[in-house]
């Protein structure tokens, strides 16, 4: 979901987004996700969710060599994962 002063834009993966204009419609009763008039508008907050979403942290809190040190202690911590 990504909101602007005029726009709320919400994509679900799979579904039909939805578009409201929060000035005309506060209580987002009429959906403009399917509007062709309304195309340019999705599209522009569309790029700007996703360009978002692509420059957030993915990774976990720790830093590659906390992870790297931790890799493959399993055994030595007295655990073991997919032996038989």
């Amino acid at each position: 979901m990504i909101r602007t002063k005029t726009w709320k834009y919400i994509y679900y993966d799979g579904f039909t987004p939805q578009l409201f204009n929060l000035e005309e419609d506060p209580d987002e009763m009429n959906d403009l996700g399917a509007s062709e008039i309304h195309k340019d508008i999705r599209e522009q907050l569309f790029q700007q969710l996703f360009d978002w979403m692509r420059t957030r942290k993915l990774r976990p809190t720790l830093s590659n060599k906390e992870i790297a040190s931790r890799t493959g202690k399993g055994k030595q911590r007295g655990y073991l994962i997919g032996v038989w």
